[in-house]
């Protein structure tokens, strides 16, 4: 079965640091869209993922990934 914290879509990114988090879009190339500026950068993103503060974010009655 597929993490579903991986692949294509809207993911929020947590900062154990400072508290906050940021929303990052991934595309299917895997380049991001990052609309809330320089807030997060694409390796912080990557940071993030590897450490498991990366989730994908799913409209509830969006039925889970096989």
């Amino acid at each position: 079965m597929a993490d579903i914290n991986s692949g294509p879509g809207w993911y929020e990114v947590i900062n154990p640091r400072n508290a906050t988090t940021n929303i990052a879009l991934v595309h299917e190339d895997g380049s991001l869209y990052l609309p809330e500026g320089d807030a997060l950068t694409e390796v912080e993103f990557a940071f993030a993922a590897a450490r498991g503060n990366a989730h994908r974010l799913v409209r509830a009655d969006e039925e889970a990934r096989p």
